[in-house]
């Protein structure tokens, strides 16, 4: 699957990397998500992710994450960083 990636990188004509102030913000925009997810669906609870799914998910993904946070900037003819709020702060 690694080897995958530079061929699908070759393929793309221009890449637009939104960018997280960290990773304790993807956390927390994934716990916020849930956190609406079960507001809306409160007849089904068994389709939102409890804290230790949650948990469980994020830390699944976080080596990769953190090595986009490293390389993509560098790689993105646009990069767009975003705040804690969700909110675009500058535009590289």
């Amino acid at each position: 699957m690694a080897t995958s990636y530079p061929a699908l990188f070759d393929l793309l004509d221009s890449l637009v990397y939104i960018a997280a102030p960290d990773f304790d913000a993807v956390f927390r925009w994934r716990t916020e998500q849930e956190e609406k997810l079960r507001k809306r669906v409160a007849s089904s609870p068994s389709r939102v992710q409890s804290d230790d799914e949650i948990i469980r998910f994020v830390h699944h993904f976080e080596r990769l994450t953190r090595h986009n946070f490293a390389t993509l900037p560098e790689r993105a003819a646009v990069t767009l960083t975003l705040d804690d709020d969700h909110q675009a702060v500058r535009l590289d």
